[in-house]
């Protein structure tokens, strides 16, 4: 995000039990964490692990409730800015967008960068993907998630078929093997 400001922010909801030492981390490398809102729920923790295919599997140490709680946000939730924010960067699951949200975002103005938390369960349909590549300025999705939304392909043929349904510009995670932009 220091590519449009050195002035870098968050905007969530964690819980009275965020360790000291997080919120001094933060206040160190100078993000403003005016936008975080201290709840009566923990901070949600999880569990990841990689597969030998490298699929990610997640537990929540946290009750269900506390997902639900933590994981809303709203346009409300997000601070007031002076001078405007640059940017907006956030993560979405690529079947459930929040319309909404993402709207809010651009009337906040600003552009908006989004990379998807995992793969679609199948093909979004193409008014679909089109709507959610022109909700974004910049789409950023690892190349699974990429596969899982245009098919199966080689990088520069999935980012030849998501800029072909309405992208504009596409950063297409590869791991290892770095970025394709």
């Amino acid at each position: 995000m220091r590519l449009w400001s050195q002035s870098v922010g968050l905007v969530g909801r964690v819980g009275a039990d965020l360790p000291a030492d997080a919120w001094e981390w933060l206040r160190g490398s100078g993000i403003d964490a005016s936008g975080l809102h201290v709840t009566a729920w923990p901070t949600l923790r999880a569990r990841q692990a990689l597969d030998a295919a490298g699929r990610r599997s997640q537990a929540w140490l946290a009750p269900e409730a506390a997902v639900g709680a933590q994981l809303q946000k709203t346009v409300a939730d997000l601070p007031a800015s002076d001078p405007p924010v640059r940017g907006w960067h956030l993560g979405i699951h690529p079947e459930e967008p929040d319309w909404d949200f993402l709207a809010g975002l651009r009337a906040r103005g600003g552009q908006v960068s989004v990379e998807t938390f995992r793969p679609a369960a199948q093909p979004l349909p193409p008014d679909d993907l089109a709507r959610l590549l022109r909700a974004t300025d910049i789409f950023s999705p690892n190349e699974r998630s990429a596969a899982s939304l245009v098919g199966d392909g080689e990088p520069e043929e999935l980012a030849r078929r998501l800029l072909g349904a309405g992208g504009t510009v596409l950063a297409l995670r590869l791991g290892a093997r770095g970025s394709l932009v």
